[in-house]
């Protein structure tokens, strides 16, 4: 007759390099002989995406570990059994996260190795979690600045945005002033100028990538924000850190990394023009796309 296993771990939530302790339950309804009783912890990346009709896939391993709880092969009577475990979780572990296209792991198997019997085995996912305290990090203010010339009839130079804010280290639910100024050495008007902060992954595979947006904040448009040609405005402004942001650490991780977007939208009669300002841990890197519309 079959019997049945379930692991029980002391706590749900450890941090990387923490000793993690639980206990294999085993429940036998019968007579048999168990050569051991096998719990195997183990953590990995996975990152999916679709490219038409071919999936871009990794699976990348973060540890193994295998413990044996059972000292020699045993005999078993009809019972309840209960056999203690304890590991150390390695350090510098990225924190269990799962979104579109990739997630982080954690899980334990337990196998009940039967002689001449079908064996019993069971999982378990766990979290690992760790974050930045800002009371331990060193903040620095930031300045960052692109150009996009825009495309259409009367268009002479660039239009620069300049965005400055005073702190790189921000919390859940806090708000993130900022300064934007647009100088408009094109000859044409700039309309309705609006600004966002995205939090979102980006994927990457055999130098195939990809991204996703986990949380952003409403978009907040500017009032009174139109810039004329060869004029230059700015605007002390406000965002919000959404109050479920994700703040876990992720390292070791290169093939799932973690960026922070402050996203400006500005019209120029019927071309919308995007600035993106990628935010990444304590350092900033800036890219810039055009949409026509």
């Amino acid at each position: 007759m079959p019997g049945s296993c379930g692991i029980v771990f002391e706590k749900q939530i450890y941090r990387p390099g923490e000793v993690v302790n639980g206990k294999v339950h085993c429940t036998f309804a019968a007579d048999c002989k168990v050569r051991d009783i096998k719990i195997t912890f183990s953590g990995r990346i996975k990152v999916s995406w679709k490219v038409g009709k071919t999936t871009v896939y990794k699976r990348e391993p973060l540890f193994e570990m295998e413990s044996g709880l059972l000292l020699c092969e045993t005999s078993f009577t009809p019972g309840y059994y209960v056999y203690p475990f304890t590991f150390n979780l390695p350090g510098n572990l990225p924190s269990s996260i799962e979104v579109l296209h990739g997630s982080v792991k954690y899980k334990a198997h337990a196998k009940i190795d039967k002689e001449w019997c079908i064996d019993d085995t069971c999982e378990k996912v766990f979290t690992v979690y760790s974050c930045y305290y800002l009371g331990s990090m060193i903040s620095s203010p930031i300045e960052s600045v692109k150009e996009k010339i825009p495309l259409s009839l009367g268009a002479e130079g660039p239009i620069r945005l300049t965005v400055n804010l005073s702190n790189n280290c921000y919390a859940p639910n806090q708000m993130v002033p900022f300064i934007a100024t647009v100088r408009n050495n094109s000859g044409t008007t700039v309309n309705e100028v609006r600004f966002k902060i995205m939090q979102g992954f980006t994927f990457e595979v055999n130098e195939r990538t990809t991204e996703t947006i986990q949380t952003e904040t409403q978009e907040l448009a500017v009032i009174d924000s139109v810039v004329n040609p060869r004029d230059e405005r700015f605007w002390n402004l406000e965002l919000r850190i959404p109050a479920d942001t994700f703040i876990g650490n992720m390292p070791n991780c290169d093939c799932m990394k973690i960026f922070w977007k402050i996203k400006v939208c500005g019209c120029v009669r019927r071309l919308k023009f995007v600035c993106v300002f990628i935010y990444r841990a304590k350092c900033i890197c800036l890219f810039l796309t055009g949409i026509c519309t």
